[in-house]
């Protein structure tokens, strides 16, 4: 990130004015309320083998802010409405009915992708973040531009949705799958009934059609070795696209640098003021 982009105050409550004034001009900003993007992955047409990425999205209105409030949908929900109800057009198809259940087959990269552009058209490329610097302490607030700052990684292989590996350490073959909005779905309906669940041993077994000549159960990847589950995890990101949301910090007034993953899930992505989480 640019020198430039960044906008330091050593007091906190000023810094949060600045945020939600700053948000509040995005509002105000005369802009597009639609926008057209390419996805990372893309739509695979299982009857054509075709894959659609050409999107066209509009802003949030008034039903996506209240459903986003809403504290009786799951985060997983939330998305998929979200989605739903701001996909104009995947390809040619603009029938809501179908767009709902391409948007529950869309990869997790693409639904991830998607959000950022939802809120790129609703507020603009301008994202604030407020950190406090590990080394001196002091608060600073970065600008981060959304369209320029986060890498956005395409698919190597957009027609090909399942791999085969050899684990290294046990020399089992694995067939895993790219994940999709329907698999978090599920994975969510798991979690929700299973606090205690390991949900990192879930996740894989998300993606896992076969272990050796098995249908995998959550035993066989808890017995699973730490190496073959680190190769799996690397497997899983060097075929699935997506938006590497890694921001490289900054400090302004010491120089130190770090590392910080944005948070989606954080006051103020969509709504100014942090009054509301999505």
């Amino acid at each position: 990130m640019s020198d430039e982009g960044v906008v330091s105050s050593n007091v906190g409550a000023a810094v949060g004015g600045i945020e939600h004034v700053h948000t509040v001009n995005q509002m105000e900003t005369a802009k597009s309320t639609e926008g057209i993007f390419e996805l990372p992955c893309g739509y695979l047409d299982v009857n054509t083998q075709e894959v659609i990425k050409d999107v066209q999205i509009r802003e949030i209105t008034g039903r996506e802010e209240d459903m986003l409030a809403s504290s009786r949908l799951s985060s997983t929900q939330k998305i998929s409405s979200l989605l739903t109800g701001c996909v104009v057009r995947i390809g040619v198809v603009t029938d809501k009915g179908h767009i709902t259940r391409i948007v529950q087959n869309l990869t997790v990269g693409d639904r991830f992708f998607l959000i950022f552009a939802i809120r790129r058209v609703t507020l603009g490329d301008d994202f604030p973040v407020r950190e406090r610097c590990p080394e001196c302490g002091v608060k600073t607030l970065f600008m981060v531009d959304l369209g320029e700052d986060l890498t956005v990684r395409s698919m190597p292989d957009p027609s090909r949705r399942l791999y085969d590996v050899v684990l290294p350490s046990s020399g089992v073959l694995a067939r895993f799958k790219v994940s999709t909005g329907m698999d978090e779905e599920r994975l969510a309906k798991i979690r929700k009934h299973n606090k205690n669940m390991d949900a990192l041993s879930q996740g894989i077994l998300m993606r896992l059609e076969l272990l050796g000549d098995e249908k995998p159960t959550l035993r066989m990847v808890q017995d699973l070795g730490m190496r073959d589950r680190h190769y799996l995890r690397e497997q899983f990101q060097s075929v699935e696209g997506g938006v590497d949301t890694t921001l490289e910090l900054e400090c302004p007034s010491c120089g130190n640098e770090w590392e910080k993953e944005l948070d989606l899930g954080g006051t103020g992505f969509f709504f100014p003021g942090g009054r509301r989480r999505s």
